[in-house]
């Protein structure tokens, strides 16, 4: 599992990369009326749940044309008269730029409406302009994301938790941090379950406690996550935190690897290869390396030379083997480096310059995207 502030420099960069904000589904619960044909006279006698209502019909094509243009003078009648979802809305469409010019100035001043009348997603949103937007401000993104977090909105905690952890616009504090993330990864935010974990793994905050990272991981990587079950597959691989059981590792390790994650797809493809812990199987050990070596992991590039070398799971091919230890010894290994330096000896001029080719081209592809 990574080191807490390499996952938390990939958090910070996923929401500073951006560019804009989430345009998420736009608020739609009132129960003042359900069909245009009952919201219609309500609305023209000014009621602002019933045109909210029309808007929102009008965005989704419900019961009338789908008319971006409509939608929106029917939230501005009724974010005039104050009602904080079509506030909230009408800070979506300017921010989303959806049949009008994208403007955020005007988006901030409709979120700054609703946000006023307490309603938690415009503060987030708010927050989140604040955090990542052009005229980036912590210490607004810190107020806006505590107000909407103490409403128990998830996110919010989650960014709050963040701020803290990483000291922007405030001191940095791991207490406060795994405060905010608690509260987050108690109600399911599955981030923050992984954070927690890295918490404890780490002692940021907390003492550490081995227990405590396996159970935060195991509810992230119930949900889905990768890391976290690449973490959960080493947790039972140990005996940390949890009884060892090299079966349920493998279990965890696969749905990994399955997910993406190249750090399971690297381990499954040792273990085939190696036979460690499980019955020796160089194509399995082939399927998965390739996988983990296309995503930049040296030492599976390095194997991947290896089973070309020896035929293992594959044709023979030396120019194949060249190709990817020659990439894993760019990258300093060891043993890749020896190989390669074996190899060149066993091929002649013509296929030495066909290997180093088809390596420069693997280098480009497998290893300098990864290196940015």
């Amino acid at each position: 599992m990574k080191k807490i502030k390499l996952l938390l420099s990939s958090l910070l960069l996923m929401l500073i990369g951006l560019g804009g904000i989430p345009t998420p589904a736009l608020a739609t619960d009132s129960p003042v009326c359900l069909t245009a044909k009952e919201c219609l006279p309500l609305a023209k006698q000014g009621g602002a749940e019933a045109q909210f209502n029309l808007g929102v019909m009008h965005v989704n094509g419900w019961y009338v044309d789908r008319d971006s243009h409509k939608a929106r003078n029917w939230f501005l009648k009724a974010a005039r008269q104050g009602y904080a979802k079509a506030q909230y809305n009408l800070g979506i469409i300017h921010a989303s730029g959806d049949g009008v010019p994208q403007d955020y100035k005007k988006a901030y001043d409709w979120f700054l409406a609703a946000s006023k009348q307490g309603y938690a997603e415009a503060q987030y949103r708010l927050g989140l302009l604040s955090f990542a937007g052009d005229t980036q401000n912590y210490e607004d993104a810190r107020k806006w994301y505590y107000k909407a977090a103490k409403q128990g909105h998830t996110t919010s905690q989650f960014h709050l938790a963040l701020i803290y952890q990483e000291g922007l616009g405030t001191p940095q504090d791991y207490r406060e941090a795994h405060r905010w993330y608690l509260k987050a990864a108690k109600q399911g935010h599955v981030e923050a379950q992984v954070v927690m974990g890295v918490l404890y793994d780490n002692g940021l905050g907390v003492e550490k406690n081995n227990k405590e990272v396996w159970r935060w991981w195991l509810k992230a990587a119930k949900q889905g996550h990768a890391e976290a079950q690449f973490g959960v597959a080493n947790r039972y691989l140990n005996g940390l935190g949890v009884e060892k059981s090299i079966e349920k590792a493998i279990v965890w390790h696969t749905k990994s690897a399955q997910n993406g994650f190249a750090g399971s797809q690297a381990m499954l493809g040792m273990m085939y290869y190696a036979g460690w812990h499980v019955s020796q199987d160089y194509k399995e050990a082939h399927h998965w390396l390739l996988k983990a070596a296309k995503q930049g992991v040296v030492g599976s590039q390095m194997f991947l030379g290896l089973a070309y070398i020896n035929g293992n799971g594959v044709p023979q091919n030396y120019l194949e083997a060249y190709a990817w230890m020659n990439i894993a010894a760019a990258q300093n290994d060891p043993k890749a480096k020896i190989n390669r330096d074996i190899l060149i000896k066993q091929l002649d001029p013509a296929s030495l310059r066909e290997a180093q080719k088809l390596s420069a081209k693997y280098y480009s592809m497998y290893v300098e995207p990864f290196n940015k």
